[in-house]
């Protein structure tokens, strides 16, 4: 299991938003994909300039556990920022079979508007290593293990 650190979610956050501005993107919103993708999503929002920030809250996992089960993504909220004609930035903690980011795709795709997909991480053991310029267009780490990230961590009392 690799742990990152709340240093490391920073890091790998402001690399994507490095590689968005060295590729001359230039995106009306950032859409960070509920729970995980809410920090990096704010850290990228404000490399970039970008000052409107949506959420698209998705639930896929089972349980908070490792290996969680996962079923058929499904919506379960949308800031109102669904307007045609954006450019979106979605935010991912992580990557890896890149169904909830198809599911993103296919729902929201469209009507003018353009996704692009950022993860701090593709997890290459859940993906198709071929395949992650189609899932993502950005991502800050490669893994083929299990991650936990900063926020993940339960406080014991």
């Amino acid at each position: 299991m690799i742990n990152l650190s709340w240093e490391d979610v920073e890091a790998l956050s402001v690399s994507i938003a490095e590689a968005v501005r060295a590729a001359d993107y230039d995106f009306d919103c950032i859409v960070g994909v509920a729970r995980s993708g809410w920090v990096p999503a704010v850290i990228v929002a404000h490399q970039l300039g970008v000052r409107e920030v949506g959420t698209l809250s998705i639930v896929r996992n089972l349980s908070e556990g490792v290996d969680s089960r996962k079923a058929e993504p499904r919506l379960v909220d949308i800031s109102p920022l669904a307007q045609a004609g954006k450019k979106w930035l979605v935010i991912e903690d992580i990557v890896g079979s890149g169904e909830t980011v198809r599911f993103i795709r296919e729902r929201f795709g469209g009507d003018g508007r353009e996704i692009y997909v950022a993860s701090l991480v593709f997890n290459a053991a859940n993906g198709d290593r071929a395949q992650v310029g189609e899932m993502v267009e950005f991502h800050g780490r490669e893994v083929r293990e299990w991650v936990r990230f900063p926020w993940e961590k339960r406080i014991e009392s």
